[in-house]
């Protein structure tokens, strides 16, 4: 029997638009395809997921008082994710990420306005600290100011279990002094790069750079590697490449990364060995591929169980 665990996110509710061109897109030009708007950002649908995975979930964040901020209030009391602790900031406007992806529908280009994220300040965490102490797992994402990062990273971390999702290079360096004492960490090749400062064109500079991660003071990370799966190490001595069968076809890939988020917690909350957790991550990020919109509305358990039924490939390299 599955365990109900209680969930808080502390990191970005925005409004996601993306475009997918309908052929190999064309630089400075007008390109014909698809435009989808949806409510997004990292912890957000990482919530989202686990909330149709069953799991009891909390965001922590801001919005402003405008079309988009209703909009994102609106989905979070629909998918179940509990908004007492989402801030409506009057003189902010919500968050927004455009997305431009490729024919296959891999992001080609994005840009972010997350500028009300740095209202989210450490007297946001004081007002919810009962929810704070409440929850088995915090989850996070690059978006948050440092002074935010801090406080999570010195006062909380040391209680609580959290894993955070770098979001971009940019926020990945920003996220550097203050990754000493996080549970996990899941970033993709050139994310880990820009945590670590180290190469990782080859399979064994990934692990040297994952392995620096773990000495900083990390427990377990996780690198996402697109079709390739990923690589998890962690510190008691677990090392391990793990993939499954690549999807068929591919409706958008933008909200894999946050689905296979969703899953690793999931797993983690119902204390699953490494490679069933691993397992689990992969299933909900190929899930999630299988949809236009960022959350899949079809996650759950039994599709995740389906997926699972087809073998995965385990490398171990320790």
């Amino acid at each position: 029997m599955s365990t109900v665990s209680h969930i808080l996110g502390i990191g970005a509710a925005n409004v996601d638009v993306s475009g997918h061109p309908h052929s190999s897109p064309v630089l400075r030009d007008s390109n014909m395809g698809q435009v989808h708007t949806a409510v997004g950002g990292v912890t957000h649908n990482i919530l989202a997921n686990l909330a149709l995975l069953g799991a009891g979930v909390q965001q922590l964040s801001a919005v402003g008082d405008d079309l988009y901020g209703r909009a994102v209030l609106s989905d979070l009391r629909a998918r179940g994710i509990d908004s007492q602790q989402v801030a409506v900031l009057p003189a902010c406007h919500t968050a927004t990420h455009l997305v431009v992806l490729d024919e296959q529908g891999d992001m080609l280009v994005a840009v972010s306005d997350l500028s009300i994220y740095r209202q989210l300040g450490p007297e946001l965490l004081t007002a919810a600290q009962h929810d704070i102490e409440r929850a088995d797992w915090l989850v996070c994402d690059g978006s948050l100011p440092e002074a935010l990062m801090a406080v999570i990273s010195r006062q909380i971390a040391p209680q609580k279990p959290v894993l955070w999702d770098p979001v971009s290079t940019q926020n990945a360096r920003r996220l550097r002094p203050y990754l000493n004492g996080l549970h996990t960490v899941t970033p993709n090749v050139y994310e880990l790069a820009a945590l670590t400062g180290l190469p990782v064109g080859d399979r064994r500079q990934l692990q040297l750079a994952a392995q620096r991660l773990l000495d900083i003071g990390v427990q377990a990370v996780v690198v996402t590697l697109g079709a390739r799966g990923c690589y998890y190490c962690d510190r008691a001595g677990n090392s391990l490449f793990r993939h499954l069968p690549p999807a068929k076809q591919v409706h958008s890939a933008v909200g894999a990364g946050d689905a296979f988020a969703a899953g690793l917690l999931w797993g983690y909350c119902q204390k699953s060995a490494p490679t069933q957790c691993l397992d689990m991550a992969l299933a909900a990020g190929l899930l999630a591929t299988q949809h236009p919109d960022t959350v899949n509305p079809h996650m759950s358990l039994t599709a995740l169980q389906a997926l699972l039924r087809a073998p995965a490939v385990t490398s171990c390299n320790r």
